[in-house]
């Protein structure tokens, strides 16, 4: 009788066991596949579970870089209790949770509530089986995760199709959002010329850009007066891309412009005293009155002495010339022009930066 109890026990322990072995488990995960994202919203999950009997179990998320598959950071929960059926997982379901960062761009926030950093991750979940001091793997489930910004880069000037007065135009544009998501942001910058029937997003895409730069880490950049200058017969397009660590998070909207095509006849100087505005060629001809030649000189350099120089427009002899001290931005300046400067003769005015770029004007003297 006594074998035959035991016997019976035997078999018991043995079907137990069995049912413990062949217990699975199958998860859900019910994270928004982009956006903005906080930690405990990578918990919402559903594990389903067909043993007979409860099982003890933990929860570990491991979240890798798609740059380079390199995890950046781990999460495990604490142990529970898992019953045949389905349940519904949250964070507050397996907490504490034990957080573990491996990458600098959790600086930006190590709150367990707080905000995941901007980019692009694949999060892995792995459900492992508690046996005493014995660990098994029940289930497995990796899928792509997009932290984006609520806003992408927002360009702000030059307007979108606006006219411009002059050839080197400085670009502003306002962060994505919130900012305080990013914890090394920077931007790339493209522009292009727009052909005749192209769409600007089309010549963004596919004409090479005739001007573009990278990790810039302030949201405004001057068209680098090194460059050539900006053709008045052509339109523009340009976009800006957000990057965090390097990897692309946003891009802004294409934004066009072109420059205004200055008259090239005669300009009449007015009552009020209208100022000339310096050129990068020899278009146009500026009359001037009185002997008082009024400029206005657009610097893209810092404050620096500037060398003036007057010659005859048509045998470039030197008639006068000087420095001056040029500010940073828009300048003022008036010249009274001596009896060297003859009526009815052309002369040009030449401007040489610091960049050693020339800048002209082309004026003549008119009898009042």
């Amino acid at each position: 009788m006594r074998c035959k109890y035991h016997l019976i026990l035997f078999f018991l322990s043995i079907a137990v066991l069995s049912s413990i072995a062949g217990a699975q488990v199958t998860m859900a995960v019910q994270v928004p596949p982009t956006g903005v994202m906080q930690k405990n919203q990578l918990w919402n999950l559903v594990l389903v579970s067909t043993s007979n009997n409860p099982i003890i179990v933990r929860i570990k998320i491991t979240l890798l870089s798609t740059n380079d598959n390199s995890p950046v950071m781990s999460a495990v929960s604490r142990t529970f209790s898992l019953t045949k059926g389905a349940k519904q997982i949250g964070s507050n379901d397996v907490m504490p949770i034990q957080y573990n960062y491996l990458s600098a761009i959790f600086n930006v926030d190590r709150n367990p509530n707080g905000f995941l950093p901007i980019g692009n991750y694949l999060a892995c979940y792995t459900v492992t089986k508690i046996i005493g001091d014995a660990v098994s793997e029940l289930s497995e489930e990796c899928l792509p995760v997009e932290v984006a910004p609520l806003s992408p880069p927002l360009l702000n000037t030059p307007f979108d199709k606006d006219t411009l007065t002059t050839s080197y135009p400085i670009f502003t544009w306002l962060p994505p959002a919130p900012l305080n998501l990013f914890s090394d942001l920077s931007y790339d910058m493209s522009l292009v010329e727009v052909q005749p029937g192209q769409a600007a997003t089309q010549a963004i895409q596919q004409n090479i850009p005739i001007y573009t730069t990278n990790r810039l880490t302030t949201p405004t950049n001057a068209y680098p007066a090194s460059n050539k200058a900006l053709d008045t017969s052509k339109l523009y397009a340009w976009r800006i891309a957000a990057n965090n660590n390097g990897q692309l998070v946003a891009q802004s909207d294409v934004w066009t412009f072109r420059l205004k095509n200055h008259d090239t006849e005669l300009n009449k100087i007015s009552s009020n005293n209208t100022y000339a505005l310096l050129r990068d060629d020899y278009t146009g001809t500026y009359s001037v009155s009185n002997r008082l030649l009024y400029v206005k000189y657009e610097s893209l350099n810092n404050t620096s002495s500037h060398k003036l120089q007057f010659t005859d427009a048509e045998n470039n002899s030197n008639i006068q010339q000087e420095e001056r001290m040029i500010n940073q931005g828009e300048n003022y300046l008036t010249f009274k022009l001596s009896n060297t400067f003859k009526e009815g003769k052309t002369y040009v005015l030449t401007i040489l930066d610091s960049n050693n770029k020339q800048h002209f004007l082309r004026f003549s003297l008119i009898k009042n």
